[in-house]
């Protein structure tokens, strides 16, 4: 049993937030051990900025983590766009010539659309869900800035790379649930009636993007928050549960 702590790394939660793999093994069925580098990545110069020291790479992966540029000096996109493109279509289209470089391996697919909006200046900031058979990638997510000529300005965000692995869990969710309400009780010392989960959900788990301290291998895991069923007990977590094991 392993517990880890990723509050310093889940900005988009309030709370502090415990997370609880449970049945971990090293290489289990449905694990994928990424051989993601650098060199992987190299794409054509336009994909890139003159500048390289505007280029930070994810030291775990190896692919590019962040990319940005000044007005100025925008990267111009790889084809040409329609004069009234959408945000989302500009980053789309860059991402779709230039996604290796983050280690997208089809960014049509693997992409969803979280959010997409105008700024003041004309231009646009697209944020992006990773994606595994529909199955959302923990923290997996990219955030486009782009000009109003819709060129971009900047890419950030952390991606699994190159994704291969089943996406079937072993189990159902109430035998999930059941699980991490059985440790999570234990861990705090309270009975197990006395906590509730949200409904659990599958996604897929990589140390790497969270910068957690894990093998590089993603998971298959039911996601839920364990929470109080009536009194207000100072419990909540985020607990996955791997959903490829059976225990």
């Amino acid at each position: 049993m392993h517990f880890f702590s990723l509050s310093h790394v889940f900005h988009f939660l309030w709370r502090v937030v415990t997370v609880v793999l449970l049945a971990l093994t090293a290489l289990g069925t449905g694990s994928f051990r990424t051989q993601a580098s650098a060199s992987e990545a190299r794409l054509p110069a336009q994909c890139l900025p003159a500048d390289e020291s505007r280029l930070t790479l994810n030291s775990e992966t190896g692919q590019v983590r962040f990319v940005g540029v000044s007005q100025e000096n925008a990267i111009p996109q790889p084809a040409a766009l329609p004069a009234d493109a959408t945000p989302e279509m500009a980053a789309r289209a860059y991402l779709q010539a230039c996604g290796g470089l983050f280690g997208l391996k089809d960014p049509a697919t693997e992409l969803t659309l979280m959010s997409s909006e105008r700024t003041e200046n004309g231009g646009g900031v697209t944020r992006f869900q990773q994606v595994v058979d529909s199955i959302p990638v923990l923290g997996g997510e990219l955030v486009v800035h782009t000009s109003a000529s819709h060129d971009i300005l900047a890419v950030g965000g952390e991606i699994l790379p190159k994704p291969s692995l089943k996406t079937t869990p072993a189990f159902p969710a109430e035998d999930a649930r059941q699980r991490a309400i059985e440790i999570t009780a234990r861990k705090h010392g309270v009975d197990a009636a006395a906590l509730t989960t949200t409904e659990p959900e599958l996604w897929v788990y990589y140390p790497p993007i969270l910068g957690g301290h894990g093998l590089p291998i993603a998971r298959l895991v039911w996601r839920m928050d364990v929470e109080p069923a009536v009194e207000l007990l100072p419990i909540r977590e985020l607990v996955l549960v791997d959903a490829p094991l059976a225990w």
